[in-house]
């Protein structure tokens, strides 16, 4: 995202630079600029012409205009990136707490706010984004202020705001408030958005006239699914050697995802204890329970999941090898669903048995 606003937002300048020059260019050819005497129109079509203004005033306009648009594309990518490596500082503190007081940490947490710790990074991002978006409306009330000058400093440190407060102030200290806020806002949305449009299937453009295409059916053959064919595509839940399957086992590693780590406690009754205990075959036997495999609609009874580290992606995720002796030759759909409430059918992976 950070790449895609700089990107754009330098298109942006470079066309708005490219008819600054021309202006330049005709104010030293023509310094006389519009002519409107040698213009022998009727009156109505000279009025609008009379209200352009003269070559320079373009120029100078431009000229803010083009230097404004440069700062904010720097503002732009600082802020996402700042975002990010916020969170990531954010992250890298609780687990030095969490170290130093030998895993209690951790322990006390889940306990006050459960397990997941995005719930906690939302309600500070949140605080933020309404304070970045208003120009400082928890920083104008005098109480308000004062619990709030803490996290401002934090986060602000964190983020790396250094290297672009000075932007932001003085579009907040120059431009319309209410223009600018709603610019801000809008910036939001847009980055809240493009990150759903970058999770999309890259196959799934809404560019596509074609309409037949179904990359999410059932039927669909996604290549992303097959180490032999994923070289550019790879899928972000399942994955197996091959579409053809030659020999009697067929390897099936799945990418886990720290968002089913609270309802996989829930499920098992496990608690961070149990987490912390290296080896427990109490998770192995909650990962079991967990992910559920079918083959043509068949549930595999205790597809006997094993802890599986992607060396290239450097991922970490659960391997399994499924028993395909008695399966007749053809083509079979692999499934794996999980117990989450919202992302229960995890994968579906056409196979064929040789």
């Amino acid at each position: 995202l950070a790449i895609y606003s700089l990107v754009c937002g330098l298109v942006i300048h470079l066309f708005l630079r490219g008819v600054w020059v021309g202006y330049v260019g005709l104010s030293y050819a023509f310094p006389a600029g519009i002519r409107i005497d040698r213009l022998t129109y009727q009156a109505r079509y000279l009025r609008p012409i009379e209200r352009i203004p003269n070559l320079m005033q373009q120029v100078e306009l431009l000229e803010k205009l083009c230097s404004s648009m440069f700062a904010t594309c720097f503002f732009m990518m600082m802020v996402v990136l700042g975002m990010l490596i916020g969170i990531l500082v954010f992250i890298g503190i609780l687990y030095v707490l969490d170290w130093g007081t030998a895993g209690s940490f951790f322990q006390l947490y889940t306990r006050l706010f459960g397990n997941n710790v995005d719930d906690l990074i939302s309600v500070f991002v949140a605080i933020v984004a309404i304070d970045f978006i208003s120009l400082g409306w928890f920083r104008k009330n005098k109480y308000i202020a004062m619990l709030y000058y803490p996290l401002h400093v934090f986060v602000g440190w964190i983020t790396l705001s250094r290297f672009y407060r000075p932007i932001y102030y003085t579009f907040a200290s120059n431009l319309n408030r209410y223009l600018l806020s709603a610019l801000l806002f809008l910036f939001v949305i847009l980055i809240t958005f493009g990150q759903f449009f970058l999770n999309r299937s890259p196959d799934d453009s809404f560019l596509s006239g074609v309409e037949f295409y179904q990359s999410g059916a059932r039927e669909s053959f996604f290549s992303g699914y097959y180490s032999d064919r994923n070289q550019s595509w790879e899928s972000v839940k399942a994955v197996i050697p091959s579409p053809v399957v030659t020999s009697r086992f067929l390897e099936l590693t799945i990418k886990h995802e720290i968002r089913h780590e609270s309802h996989m406690l829930k499920l098992c009754g496990l608690s961070a204890k149990d987490l912390a205990a290296t080896g427990s075959p109490k998770l192995l036997s909650c990962v079991n329970q967990y992910y559920a495999v079918y083959i043509d609609g068949q549930a595999v009874p205790e597809p006997g999941w094993m802890s599986y580290f992607y060396q290239k992606e450097k991922r970490k995720g659960f391997l399994c090898f499924l028993d395909t002796e008695q399966l007749a030759p053809g083509k079979h759909m692999l499934e794996v669903k999980t117990q989450h409430p919202t992302d229960a059918f995890f994968a579906q992976i056409i196979f064929f048995k040789e």
